[in-house]
Formats: structure tokens, sequence, C-alpha cells
């Protein structure tokens, strides 16, 4: 799970059978909002390893056994993106050998990296981030991914990142 403390951000490991906490690992700057403070999402397990966005944007991929950081950085301030209000609030998406997620930059609303080392594989779009997670689904032969953004609704080829539809009249 992550939280937070006056230190920062973190995640933590727990031992299901006991409830003992097995580690933490920093991942992310205090962050402090009128209606709550700390992390927004749940990080996703996938193998080995667990994945955690702060609501700051950093992202940290850890070893689910030790807790080890094994490559992470701040996905806002890599792609140009403006933390919302309230935070970024989602939780990566792994999908095949991609990890998405939504910085909200100009040319990278969205992007792919290599689940194994962060690097990127794709960026789409310009929207500001919102508040959801992205999903993946495959419809008529084509695997898509779609997110919200500030702005609307859209989904891009998981391949690619090409635009595949976008609708603006499903957000406030």
């Amino acid at each position: 799970t992550q939280g937070q403390r006056p230190e920062g951000q973190f995640v933590l490991a727990f031992d299901a059978a006991t409830g003992r906490k097995l580690w933490e690992a920093p991942n992310g700057k205090v962050f402090r909002e009128r209606r709550g403070h700390g992390p927004r999402g749940t990080p996703t397990v996938d193998g080995d390893r667990v994945c955690a966005l702060a609501s700051d944007g950093t992202l940290g991929c850890f070893d689910c056994a030790t807790g080890r950081l094994l490559w992470g950085y701040n996905v806002v301030e890599r792609f140009g993106g403006k933390v919302p209000g309230w935070g970024i609030s989602e939780s990566p998406l792994i999908d095949g050998d991609r990890l998405i997620v939504l910085p909200g930059g100009k040319g990278a609303a969205l992007v792919a990296l290599d689940k194994k080392t962060g690097g990127l594989l794709w960026k789409s779009q310009s929207d500001s981030a919102a508040y959801s997670s992205a999903i993946a689904f495959e419809h008529e032969g084509i695997r898509q991914v779609v997110a919200f953004s500030d702005d609307s609704v859209f989904a891009v080829r998981a391949d690619t990142g090409a635009l595949l539809w976008r609708n603006k009249r499903v957000t406030n």
C-alpha cells in the first residue's frame, strides 16, 4: 500500500497472514491538500515487482520481496505535466510489457513505459491530467488504452499510442 508521514510518501509491504510490516520505501514528497493529504492511488503488483505513483507524480518500481527501488522518477516533471489540484490520483496500469500512466504533459498526456526499465515506449495527446486510472481492453482485434483527462475521455492504440477516438461530453 501507500502512505504519508511528515518526511514524505512511502510504499509499504505487509505480510498478509500476520500483518507484520515487511518493508517500506520512500516514494514522493509530502503532499497536502485541504481535502486530505498523501497518496491517491493503489500500487500495482506485477509478478515480483510493485509499481506505485505518488500524488506528486513520483513513480517507483520496487522489488516485492525487499522494497529495493528498481527504477523511478517523477513523470510529471519528466514529461512536462502539471499536478492537478487534488494531486495525481491514479494507479499505474500494467499491460503486457507496458506500464501506462497519465502525467498530463504537452504531447505526453498518456505515456507507456517499459515496465522493466522505465524507458519511454510511446507518448500521446496533450491533455492535462485528471483523477482516474487508465484501463486496457480489446475491441474488434485492437488493443486499446482508455483514459480520462481534464477535458475528455479518449482511447489510443496500446502498441503505438495513436489516437483512436475521443469524447469531450463526458467530463466535468
